[in-house]
């Protein structure tokens, strides 16, 4: 019998958050900025939005410290306001960032993500996308499913950055 889509998912999320958290990753946070800088043209505006990492989440710190110092400002999700950003490191009023980086547990080649299970990036996506927004998720190579479940509300990605490679759909 086969499984329920949501029961996929969740096994899915256990694996790979299992994964995650067995990662050396003292050397994925400077091969995710170097990939980044290489792909910068695919970057829309100057605002980017991040997020703290948590769980084992690749390290985006140093890239975010590295897009301050190339002048983009840096946002982050405004956790008392679903589908807001804030600036990092400032108080003030919400932000309508122009590229998205988001965090992920797993992805395939067709640039689908599965996150922790509440939509927040889906809605975000949904909301933005129309906007002209580009979305990033920044992931380790070993987070690659090649048989991720999809239902009709996940949203595509438009990048997926690794350690290792960068994955697009383009043209931008």
């Amino acid at each position: 019998m086969f499984k329920d889509i949501k029961q996929q998912k969740k096994e899915i999320r256990e694996q790979y958050r299992a994964i995650r958290k067995n990662i050396d990753e003292s050397y994925a946070a400077n091969s995710l900025v170097n990939l980044f800088n290489q792909n910068l043209s695919h970057i829309k505006g100057k605002t980017i939005a991040a997020y703290i990492p948590i769980d084992g989440e690749i390290n985006v710190l140093p890239l975010m410290h590295n897009l301050l110092n190339l002048g983009y400002k840096v946002a982050i999700p405004d956790e008392n306001k679903p589908l807001r950003f804030k600036e990092w490191n400032k108080t003030g009023k919400n932000i309508i960032p122009d590229t998205i980086i988001t965090p992920i547990i797993a992805f395939d080649n067709h640039l689908n993500r599965l996150g922790f299970g509440g939509g927040w990036y889906d809605a975000a996506i949904k909301e933005l996308r129309p906007l002209g927004k580009i979305f990033i998720g920044v992931a380790y190579e070993k987070q690659y499913c090649k048989n991720l479940p999809i239902e009709e509300h996940d949203q595509k990605l438009d990048i997926v950055i690794t350690e290792t490679r960068v994955r697009y759909k383009g043209p931008f």
